[in-house]
């Protein structure tokens, strides 16, 4: 178990899990629950996140998904850390989109439609103060693989 605590770092940072609690989630046979964390980034072209690839109608819905769902485990400021876009960047959104798929909610991973889970993205966006757009962010696995994220130059 000594390498718990970089692991429980490290899955913070990438789906702002276990930062307020200081521990790792377990699974059914009590162990650590597996994260993705060896993902390799896809290559991604077209936007960024910096050009406006959601609407505020839609990281709206995905605060108001955040107060009912996300919330329940996590705050805001866990994804508003100086970090969170930095551990993304050179990944396409895909990747944190498919990441929060496959993880959360904790207690039933996947339950959430993919657009709802496009607008929870979107809410991060916004609160890493990523400019809004007229379009809104795709909820499809090949348009997110389109936009990428970057650190504001």
């Amino acid at each position: 178990m000594k390498g718990m605590p970089k692991l429980c770092g490290l899955v913070a940072v990438l789906v702002a899990g276990c930062a307020t609690t200081g521990s790792v989630p377990s699974g059914d046979a009590g162990g650590p629950v597996a994260v993705a964390t060896d993902v390799q980034p896809e290559p991604a072209v077209g936007a960024t996140i910096w050009d406006g690839v959601y609407t505020v109608e839609q990281a709206d819905r995905g605060a108001d998904t955040a107060r009912t769902v996300c919330f329940a485990c996590h705050s805001a400021s866990e994804w508003t850390t100086p970090m969170f876009i930095r551990v993304w960047s050179g990944r396409p959104i895909h990747q944190m989109w498919e990441n929060l798929r496959m993880t959360m909610p904790y207690d039933s991973p996947g339950r959430l439609t993919a657009q709802e889970y496009a607008d929870v993205v979107a809410y991060m966006l916004e609160l890493n103060d990523a400019p809004a757009g007229d379009t809104e962010l795709p909820s499809d696995a090949d348009g997110l693989r389109r936009i990428r994220v970057t650190t504001r130059d």
